[in-house]
């Protein structure tokens, strides 16, 4: 009882009574500064309003009909809304970089890791101060949207589920922010890498909605972007057999990838090995599984994709998606998949596989680690569907394997370029990283699309390129994947060799002296 007592007091202490929360929204609210900006954001709301609402009244002439004027009406809340989303979206993580990064600069950072809070009081402290100022500036725009709803077009409860998604969104624009700033040494490179990372956010469900889409299914990754959040309201999903609004969803999946972000910046912060560092890659292991189930029941049945010679077969809705979770996974492996002498203690090679070390963060961790993330999502997305109808497993397993094959290829770049960059430190292995995945993938794309359009003939490329298998026959993706799993183990094989001769000789060096 005396645990569960001290543990409920140290988050009260965390979320409710942070010390640094108080101390930077004092610090943000202190002088004219704050008080201005508040007063234009909220003059620059209301004309525009007003602007719109006049051009509204005008048109109508006394002559239009109701159900026009309440659509114009709701046309009117949704241009406030959206406008009140961009600010937020430009406002929110630069908040946040300003703080952490000014932290730095003022070298003050070392007083706060000396004092007795760890790295998630710290982040916790900079996320609400600046989620409170974006939560002031979203219900500041109510005396506009009642215009709506005293005139018609919206209700009450349209309008706070719309400004509370808003606000989720403000929150989660503030975590994106929390890791880079945390590696970043200035303000502006690290508040316009934020911007770029939060575009990216906000563009991510739409890309992963592609097969619900197809499906005709609503989602709630619709809730989870600006682009869709609107339309979106009112709108639930099936999870067995009970219809959930898509707002708690969306919302709920916010606060995982909050979560995740936070850790990663305490991650970011700390030590290979550390508490963060495996509190992030357990809860990337479960935000992978929550997605790709939740994504997978909102499927339904499957989506047949017609490949390109317009014969029967194909990737499935199930597989298509598969291999889009994939493509994410790809991203983080300049993460997990490189190493390097000359950075810090935690990018060192300590080998190839250890199994035992996944959740670690060390460069052998890195393969099980990814593993685990490529299987967690096979099982997420096909469990459901395989269960109810064995014969799919055939259908769906030379996708599978040409996925798997992929992300398998992508890891293999990054321990070659570990090994052809390493000196220049953990920067030059991902660039080399990043240098293979053009030549690989980027170069061959242009170059076969180029041939197609001379040839005019689309085969050309649709049978060449590697990643086109998704939209291949079963035995044509069967092919690509097994041409990408023979170029992994080469490259990797070839990659772990080097490696080893030069940890070899860099004792021997070591021996000798």
């Amino acid at each position: 009882m005396r645990a569960v007592t001290d543990w409920m007091s140290e988050q009260w202490r965390t979320y409710v009574g942070n010390a640094g929360s108080v101390r930077d929204l004092r610090s943000n609210m202190r002088g004219w500064n704050t008080p201005v900006i508040l007063f234009c954001y909220l003059g620059f709301m209301v004309l525009a309003a007003g602007v719109f609402y006049l051009g509204i009244s005008s048109s109508a002439g006394g002559k239009v009909s109701i159900s026009r004027i309440q659509a114009d009406l709701t046309g009117f809340a949704y241009m406030v809304l959206g406008m009140t989303e961009l600010l937020v979206g430009l406002i929110a993580p630069a908040l946040v970089c300003s703080s952490i990064v000014g932290e730095y600069q003022r070298r003050s950072i070392d007083l706060v890791f000396s004092s007795p809070v760890g790295t998630k009081y710290f982040l916790i402290g900079k996320l609400l101060s600046s989620y409170r100022y974006v939560v002031l500036l979203i219900f500041m725009i109510l005396p506009v949207l009642s215009v709506g709803v005293v005139l018609g077009g919206i209700t009450m409860r349209w309008v706070a589920e719309t400004l509370f998604m808003a606000s989720m969104h403000g929150l989660l624009y503030t975590a994106v922010a929390l890791p880079i700033a945390c590696t970043s040494a200035k303000i502006v490179p690290a508040a316009a890498y934020s911007l770029i990372a939060c575009i990216a956010i906000a563009l991510q469900p739409l890309i992963l909605m592609v097969p619900s889409l197809a499906a005709g299914a609503s989602s709630f990754l619709a809730s989870m972007t600006p682009f869709m959040a609107l339309p979106s309201q009112g709108t639930t999903t099936l999870l067995f057999g009970t219809a959930m609004p898509n707002w708690l969803l969306g919302s709920l999946a916010i606060l995982l990838l909050v979560r995740v972000f936070t850790v990663g910046a305490g991650s970011a912060l700390s030590q290979a090995g550390s508490a963060d560092t495996m509190s992030l890659r357990i809860h990337s292991l479960f935000l992978v599984a929550l997605v790709t189930v939740l994504v997978s029941l909102s499927l339904g049945a499957s989506i047949p994709f017609a490949p390109s010679g317009g014969s029967a077969g194909g990737a499935s809705g199930h597989a298509i998606f598969f291999f889009i979770v994939c493509c994410y996974l790809y991203v983080s492996l300049p993460f997990v998949s490189v190493w390097s002498y000359a950075s810090d203690r935690k990018s060192y090679p300590n080998g190839l596989f250890l199994a035992r070390l996944a959740l670690r963060g060390t460069p052998a961790s890195g393969l099980p680690f990814l593993i685990s993330l490529v299987l967690t999502a096979t099982l997420g997305t096909f469990a459901m569907r395989w269960f109810g109808d064995l014969s799919t497993l055939f259908l769906d397993a030379p996708y599978v394997f040409a996925s798997w094959a992929f992300v398998l290829l992508g890891w293999s770049f990054g321990w070659m370029g570990s090994l052809l960059g390493g000196n220049q430190g953990v920067s030059g292995s991902r660039r080399l990283f990043m240098a293979f995945t053009v030549v690989f993938f980027t170069v061959p794309w242009v170059v076969l699309g180029w041939i197609s359009s001379v040839l005019r003939d689309s085969s050309v490329a649709t049978l060449w390129n590697p990643l086109t298998f998704i939209g291949s026959e079963p035995q044509v993706a069967m092919a690509k994947g097994a041409g990408m799993l023979l170029a992994a183990t080469v490259i990797g094989l070839f990659a772990e060799i080097g490696r080893k001769s030069q940890a070899q000789s860099m004792e021997s060096r070591y021996v000798g002296v």
